[in-house]
């Protein structure tokens, strides 16, 4: 009897227990149903506003911080920051866009000096459209902070009264496009961050312009400007990095490279101007197809005893050197037809085009192309650039228009108008 009770009493438990376990697993089927991803949102945020309460989904709602605007957003969302000052320390930790007004009407002023202005830790952010500043009370701190973060796009901002201006640490595969930094320690560092594209970014007025070091190896640089820095651009325990169509002019040093800095290359650059050193390098380094300020090349007694351009030391290899500064778009210096001419027969075009070794073009367009009456020709790939135009068959008047294209894909371009004598009856093109 007692153990038919027992018997019984643990079915009871048993029972109780499968129940409960059951509303458990019900519960937890609820709480894994899959929603339906939302549609992407535009998020607003205006300091005009007196708080956070509104939704933040339209502007009359906006939220008062970005803050708010960035712990509202998900992955995919846009923050749209209006104009005013943001007295923030941000942190995004998701892949979202920060739109700012504009660098000159938005600023975010880092609200503690000991903290980033703006730190980011995902993947996948684009922030473009501030002024950030304020962040300068440790070594540590930057306006903009990628902390391991990767495929990140930020341009058109502006870094100003930080210790760091841009910071990548341990960061990849970002874009950096068109940012000012000024009046920071250092403009951009680069603490072991590699594959890193930046184009267009501005220096002036820091400490030290762009520094990169602790192994940022393979980053890209096009179109750097560092003028009047104490350093333009430092390089220490850095390699294969490189440098094209930069300016760096009036600094202290233009380019320092120590501490195993190798393989880092500089070209089609403007390094003139520069108090002390162009470069002064403890590492061979390929310096060729510059600037330096002179005709004459850089200054070195012992590889270049007639140079007065800027000064470089003896392990920076920059033979050959520009004969004038580095323009982009190519320029097309000479054509053998002016507006009005008439021409006849068989019309060789020749064209100079490019930029100038001792007098002599160098080999670094990558073709010229010849159209008459935007029909393309011919195309010539290297110099002295030329085609053959077979006038007999053409009536008058024509266009003539030659279209360079450099190393970077850039172009540059010339028409002239012209008659032509024809020799035999028009056939057409």
């Amino acid at each position: 009897m007692s153990y038919a009770l027992t018997r019984q009493s643990d079915f009871k438990k048993a029972v109780a227990v499968f129940a409960i376990a059951s509303l458990f697993a019900g519960a937890f089927m609820l709480s894994v149903v899959v929603k339906p991803a939302r549609a992407a949102s535009q998020i607003y945020v205006n300091i005009a506003m007196p708080d956070d309460t509104g939704d933040g989904l339209t502007p009359a709602t906006a939220k008062r911080t970005i803050y708010a605007g960035v712990e509202l957003a998900v992955d995919g969302d846009t923050v749209n920051v209006a104009a005013g000052t943001y007295p923030e320390n941000i942190s995004i930790g998701k892949s979202i866009s920060l739109v700012g007004a504009g660098s000159s009407s938005v600023t975010v002023a880092a609200f503690n000096p000991f903290v980033d202005a703006l730190v980011i830790t995902a993947h996948d952010v684009s922030v473009s459209g501030f002024t950030f500043s304020g962040a300068n009370a440790s070594n540590t701190v930057a306006g903009i902070h990628l902390s391991g973060a990767e495929n990140c796009n930020v341009f058109d901002n502006v870094l100003s009264n930080n210790r760091l201006g841009i910071w990548l640490l341990g960061a990849a595969n970002n874009t950096l496009t068109g940012n000012l930094a000024h009046n920071n320690d250092i403009g951009y560092f680069l603490g072991n961050s590699t594959h890193n594209a930046l184009t267009g970014n501005t220096a002036d007025t820091n400490g030290i312009g762009f520094r990169l070091q602790l192994s940022s190896n393979s980053n890209t640089f096009i179109g750097t400007t560092s003028t009047n820095n104490l350093d333009g651009i430092d390089l220490l325990h850095s390699s294969s990095n490189t440098f094209m169509t930069s300016t760096v002019s009036g600094n202290q040093t233009g380019i320092y490279l120590t501490n195993s800095a190798d393989d880092n290359t500089f070209s089609y650059s403007d390094i003139s101007g520069n108090t002390g050193w162009g470069i002064y390098s403890n590492n061979d380094v390929t310096a060729v197809k510059n600037w330096w300020g002179a005709a004459s090349g850089p200054t070195n007694a012992t590889n270049n005893p007639g140079g007065t351009g800027d000064d470089v030391t003896d392990n920076v290899i920059f033979i050959p050197w520009l004969d004038n500064p580095f323009a982009t778009p190519p320029t097309i210096t000479s054509i053998n037809l002016v507006e009005g001419q008439t021409v006849s027969g068989i019309y060789t075009i020749n064209v100079v085009a490019g930029w100038f070794v001792n007098g002599l073009p160098l080999d670094d367009l990558t073709q010229v192309d010849f159209y008459i009456d935007g029909v393309l020709k011919g195309t010539d790939t290297k110099p002295p650039y030329s085609y053959d135009w077979d006038t007999t068959v053409h009536a008058s008047p024509h266009t003539v228009r030659v279209v360079a294209t450099d190393v970077l894909g850039i172009t540059g371009e010339v028409t002239v108008g012209v008659n032509v004598l024809a020799t035999l009856p028009f056939t057409g093109n």
